[in-house]
């Protein structure tokens, strides 16, 4: 008894970290074509209206009721476990059934998804990692504007040649985009790039 109380205890602190964890994703819009499967053992076509790494906002004709278990196909992302946490007319949303890495894979996709139109990136997400030349103007939270050689451009960042060495953690913005400085090497640094802008909480979704 003794053990399974130690264990039902650690469950719930599990469950409320992964709660904990959900809230902070950030949703982002990103209109994408999905199949689901209903109750009713039949596909259905859906809309993903914004995504995120817990879960995601989708429109379709019909629309399961919160706590029914679900298998989603989203355009790019691929097959994924999830539960109807709310209904409303037309639309429902879904939490992910998903474990940490598959989280951080989906966190991965989204930051491509978002900013591979604004590097120039293609479509193809099998290449991680794009090696690429030319100059980027960097604006720095400091008023430094620094002209540097591109030479490596993943999802999630850019790597620079440069003598000059802005501060870790430093804001650094890129036309568009933005993110900070997260690494130092002998020739030059490396941005991360920030994540896309978060959406209002409007469900229980993410």
């Amino acid at each position: 008894m003794e053990a399974t109380r130690r264990l039902d205890k650690k469950k719930a602190r599990i469950a409320a970290r992964g709660m904990e964890e959900s809230r902070r994703f950030q949703r982002v819009a990103l209109p994408l074509d999905g199949v689901f499967l209903g109750a009713d053992e039949r596909e259905h076509a859906c809309t993903i209206v914004d995504l995120s790494p817990g879960g995601a906002r989708i429109t379709a004709e019909y629309a399961p009721r919160p706590g029914a278990l679900t298998v989603i196909h989203v355009d790019h992302f691929g097959h994924l476990e999830a539960e109807v946490v709310r209904q409303a007319e037309g639309e429902f949303s879904v939490r992910w059934l998903a474990g940490p890495r598959r989280r951080e894979r989906l966190a991965e996709l989204l930051i491509w998804r978002y900013n591979a139109p604004r590097l120039g990136l293609g479509d193809d997400r099998t290449s991680v990692r794009d090696k690429r030349r030319g100059e980027a103007k960097i604006v720095f939270a400091d008023g430094a504007e620094v002209r540097a050689k591109v030479v490596d451009v993943s999802a999630t960042g850019i790597a620079f040649r440069s003598e000059f060495k802005p501060r870790l953690g430093m804001t650094a913005r890129l036309g568009r985009l933005s993110g900070e400085v997260s690494r130092h090497y002998p020739d030059g640094f490396a941005v991360r790039l920030d994540p896309p802008p978060a959406r209002e909480e409007q469900s229980d979704a993410a």
